[in-house]
């Protein structure tokens, strides 16, 4: 349905940002316990550390703004509603032994699902 496919666009951008930033939080991290303190390394060291940081402070901000997840979550329930709905719809027209169903019939049935 629409809704899964929307549920899973949101859940690929939510990991895109996601994943990065946990393993350049990790990185940062990292480098900033093994990095010598000392010597030409230390400024490039620092550099590198700072610009890790920004950029993982720039994800979780981009995260924070676009909402993927919770997007995500919003159509993946959506799209769980609308399956169950189906379902029940289909149950119940197919398993009316027999009777025909009316148009006025078929539309409480529709209300009653929605109502659940």
């Amino acid at each position: 349905t629409v809704y899964s496919y929307c549920a899973s666009y949101y859940g690929k951008w939510y990991y895109v940002l996601t994943i990065p930033s946990i393993v350049i939080t990790t990185a940062v991290s990292v480098l900033g316990a093994v990095w010598p303190y000392d010597g030409d390394a230390a400024t490039a060291g620092r550099v590198t550390i700072s610009l890790l940081g920004a950029l993982a402070t720039v994800i979780t901000a981009m995260q924070a703004l676009f909402r993927f997840q919770s997007r995500m979550d919003i159509f993946y329930t959506a799209s769980s509603q609308v399956d169950g709905m189906v379902t029940r719809l289909r149950f119940l027209t197919k398993y009316r032994m027999g009777e025909k169903v009316s148009r006025n019939e078929l539309q409480g049935i529709i209300s009653g699902i929605e109502d659940k």
